[in-house]
């Protein structure tokens, strides 16, 4: 008997834990709508941000020509092969283990110093280089 009752304790108290954890999953950010032509990923979570950005990146197509605002670290990066400088934010996760670039491309080109936390607005586009698609924010002002 006292056997039966513990089992019936730890299940329920496994369905307890499971239930709160999708509650306080639910309620972590706000449910933001991306279906519009303009996506404020300053208004997200840290964590929303950074899925939002790799679905960007992963799923081009479903994002062309919406204007997107950012914010993040300004990285600079030069390639040799292309006699390219190449400029992002990078985005990082809520544990700061991961992180994602979002190359943009400033209309007026007076670009900010390196390392510099700003916020970059755009149209996201693509771009092929050697082969490969790239993703930008074209037209990109910071704000």
């Amino acid at each position: 008997m006292k056997s039966k009752l513990k089992k019936v304790f730890m299940t329920l108290s496994l369905v307890l834990m499971v239930g709160i954890i999708f509650i306080s999953i639910g309620g972590c950010g706000k449910n933001i709508d991306t279906s519009g032509n303009y996506i404020d990923l300053t208004n997200m979570n840290s964590t929303m941000v950074y899925s939002q950005v790799y679905n960007m990146l992963s799923s081009p197509n479903e994002y062309k020509g919406k204007t997107i605002k950012a914010s993040g670290t300004h990285s600079v990066y030069y390639d040799n092969a292309t006699n390219t400088t190449y400029h992002a934010i990078i985005i990082k996760d809520a544990l700061g283990c991961c992180s994602q670039g979002l190359e943009f491309v400033l209309s007026n080109g007076n670009y900010p110093k390196q390392n510099k936390y700003i916020t970059v607005e755009g149209i996201f586009g693509t771009y092929k280089e050697n082969g490969t698609t790239y993703c930008y924010l074209k037209s990109s002002k910071i704000v």
